[in-house]
């Protein structure tokens, strides 16, 4: 009975996280009176961090734990990171290919809010909050909450769910190009919750995640 009523607080918590995530960060910057300005950016930089730094605090045990993991296992959990970071970048791109073999020149919405971001907002809260605070955000929103912590539906269902919720999310419309685009988001979430599960370090997909998002970034603002 105890376990049952702690996995439905955890429930309760997961949805209301998303909830928050999905309104401030995804549905109030494409609506009305925010749609397209300077203010939508700035509530999704500003929601990333205050996101981030909360699970920093609230699951501060699970972080502690994945670094006295790195300290243990080492070698172990560095050729996870750098086998799930190689994976995804093959096989997210062998996803992304029916877009660029019908859709050649599609710029997507995600990239052309980044591009718009990179413009206006200064570049060290840029980098801190869609290169290190957004993927802390998205890692325990879309993998370490329902996938390691979630405990009623098997895994592979598990996973499955959650990579669908993390492409759907980054869909900015319901178009053929977009949902073509982000096919690689969904083999991304797949492979950052196969190493989770395999590691049990949640260090390991949120810094793949870092190392996905920050230099790319980077190269976006020196560019």
């Amino acid at each position: 009975m105890k376990n049952e009523t702690s996995a439905n607080k955890e429930a309760v918590i997961l949805c209301a996280l998303v909830g928050w995530y999905v309104i401030v960060s995804q549905l109030l910057p494409r609506s009305g009176f925010f749609r397209h300005t300077p203010l939508s950016l700035w509530i999704q930089t500003i929601n990333y961090i205050i996101l981030g730094v909360f699970f920093l605090i609230a699951f501060r045990t699970l972080i502690r734990d994945g670094i006295d993991q790195w300290r243990q296992y080492a070698g172990k959990n560095l050729l996870w990171l750098i086998g799930a970071f190689a994976a995804d970048m093959v096989l997210s791109n062998l996803a992304n290919f029916p877009l660029a073999r019908f859709y050649p020149d599609y710029v997507s919405v995600n990239d052309n809010s980044v591009m718009e971001a990179a413009a206006l907002l200064p570049a060290s809260l840029l980098l801190i909050s869609f290169g290190i605070f957004g993927p802390v955000t998205e890692e325990f929103i879309f993998r370490i909450l329902p996938v390691e912590k979630g405990k009623r539906a098997p895994v592979s269902i598990k996973i499955i769910a959650a990579s669908l919720l993390f492409m759907a999310v980054h869909m900015h419309e319901i178009t053929i190009q977009e949902l073509l685009y982000n096919l690689g988001m969904f083999v991304t979430g797949i492979i950052y919750a196969i190493a989770l599960i395999k590691t049990k370090n949640v260090t390991i997909p949120i810094l793949i995640h870092v190392l996905n998002n920050a230099p790319a970034l980077l190269l976006l603002l020196v560019g």
